[in-house]
């Protein structure tokens, strides 16, 4: 009714107008001359101009409101369809018995299932949303990292930042990586380092293949391609390439699937600075490279250079695995029951179990203090500590904590979980996930439910992004009055002194050390807040 009121002014407006201007300029003509008539044409345009914004505008609003209602359906019926099966379907139209998800005409939905979580984006036309098993029934701006964003054109999907360099995949399904290239952990078949992103590349065992998810760390990376196999390249000194050798790769090369992993698919990985650990198709854990503190999880200590079990005789007796994480000598999983396994070494108390001891396959990880009562949702495994997002939505780290990278406000390390500090900059928010750092001056980074990022610990090099270079034992937000302004945070990626993250825009944004070019701008500069980092070639 606004509108029809305001055009009806505006009518009266125009009609007051020429009736004065014929009784100045033309009281004697009877009709329109040419200079009325194109005023006429032009305040006709306007009036068009503004129905039709009006228009657009409401149109908008609706279609946002269908795009959330239906996430807000799908997901009901996902969580029915668990509560009858024990999982989530494998593919959208097995939903509902088979009957599909929900959906309004006009709306398209991506479904993934990573492990036993799903994520699920719902487009139309230009505008996009998520929502995730892990998100607490949290809608969220755009689609979901994996998924293919609206509008066309190769935009970023995902980041990962290494010890001096940093990696991304592609709406395309490639992968590009820019920095230090000592090792070949740019993948591109030399060692010369990169400013700006170089393909990784796509002959010998990843011909004809696409990359659907990539993971790294300080020196090496792995991908999980679209056969459902992995491909590793980088330092390979204590087999972490999995390939049954110890020669680095300038490119992707075959895990070994041989042995244990014969006959299976992988889900998911995630790689150590010595180590690398998958979750297969069979819901369980498989590690290989160095094993001096048993960080393998086989029960000894004996290195592999192809895949060995991780043992499932003692507390994970009967259980599957959810989610994984290996650290520089240990490393922690997330097991169908919720709880936090972890194994290795325990100097520093990353095994979070109270004591010191070494553990040779998984040991759960303390529950009587700040985690009792409390399950596990995400987990994220750093050099020498471990942080998880639990069940009420907060952070909890244990292991070292030199430089505050627990986030406790305190610089002592802590053989059982933490709890991250919420007083000052995380006030009033819930935390959607944390990253840990493998590098050997560590910090640690959250994304918040203002889907903005939030970091503490060691800041030398700015890696914290808050303008700065002051460690902070406690949270601190990550600067947005530049580059950032007016965008918030998909995902974020720690490299051993920068930090790296996707964005709402789907743009890549890098801060901290910058001397081999792994912030990605064309620069050996270090910044202390993000710029725009590296475009697809």
């Amino acid at each position: 009714m606004k509108n029809v009121w305001a055009g009806k002014q505006i009518q009266s407006k125009i009609s007051i107008f020429f009736n004065g201007f014929r009784t100045v300029e033309h009281s004697e003509s009877n009709g329109f001359t040419i200079v009325e008539l194109l005023v006429v044409v032009v305040i006709i345009g306007i009036l068009a101009s503004i129905s039709y914004i009006s228009y657009m505008g409401i149109s908008q609003k609706a279609t946002v409101a269908v795009l959330k209602s239906d996430l807000r359906n799908a997901a009901t019926t996902l969580e029915l369809d668990k509560t009858v099966t024990g999982n989530y379907p494998a593919n959208q139209n097995d939903a509902n018995g088979g009957k599909g998800l929900p959906k309004s005409p006009g709306t398209s939905y991506q479904y993934t299932v990573v492990g036993n979580d799903y994520n699920l984006s719902a487009t139309s036309g230009l505008l996009a949303f998520h929502i995730s098993s892990t998100s607490g029934g949290l809608i969220e701006d755009n689609v979901w990292s994996g998924h293919t964003a609206p509008g066309g054109g190769t935009v970023w999907k995902q980041t990962i930042a290494g010890s001096s360099y940093a990696c991304a995949t592609g709406t395309n399904s490639l992968a590009y990586c820019w920095g230090a290239n000592t090792f070949g952990a740019l993948g591109n078949n030399s060692s010369v380092d990169s400013m700006t992103p170089v393909s990784v590349s796509t002959s010998g065992a990843m011909s004809g293949k696409t990359i659907k998810f990539l993971v790294g760390n300080n020196y090496n990376n792995c991908a999980i391609a679209s056969d459902d196999k992995a491909y590793c390249w980088g330092w390979n000194s204590y087999g972490a390439i999995g390939n049954n050798s110890t020669t680095n790769a300038l490119v992707p090369t075959a895990v070994d699937m041989t042995g244990v992993l014969s006959g299976k698919t992988i889900k998911s990985m995630t790689v150590g600075q010595y180590n690398a650990c998958a979750i297969a198709s069979d819901d369980k854990a498989y590690c290989w490279g160095l094993n001096n503190a048993g960080q393998i999880g086989n029960n000894s200590t004996t290195q592999s250079l192809v895949p060995a079990a991780v043992d499932t005789t003692g507390y994970l007796s009967g259980k599957t695995v959810k989610s994984i994480g290996i650290g520089e000598y240990s490393a922690c999983l997330i097991a169908s029951d919720n709880l936090v396994y972890c194994w290795g070494d325990n100097g520093s108390g990353q095994l979070g179990n109270t004591n010191g001891s070494q553990r040779h396959s998984p040991y759960p990880v303390d529950t009587t203090g700040v985690l009792n009562g409390k399950t596990a949702v995400s987990l994220s495994v750093g050099a020498e500590y471990a942080c998880i997002v639990a069940s009420d939505n907060n952070a909890y780290c244990w292991g070292r904590n030199d430089y505050g990278t627990l986030g406790n406000n305190s610089n002592t390390s802590s053989f059982v979980p933490v709890a991250v500090n919420t007083a000052g900059a995380l006030s009033g928010k819930t935390i959607l996930s944390v990253y840990t750092n493998q590098g050997a001056y560590y910090h640690t980074c959250a994304l918040a439910s203002d889907n903005n990022a939030y970091c503490w610990g060691v800041n030398w090099n700015g890696q914290l992004g808050d303008n700065t270079t002051s460690t902070s034992y406690v949270p601190v937000a990550v600067d947005r009055s530049g580059v950032l302004s007016g965008k918030t945070i998909k995902s974020i990626n720690l490299g051993s002194t920068s930090t790296c993250s996707t964005a709402s825009d789907n743009n890549i944004y890098c801060w901290g050390s910058n001397g081999s070019g792994q912030l990605g701008n064309n620069s050996t500069v270090d910044s202390h807040v993000p710029v725009v980092s590296a475009t697809i070639p």
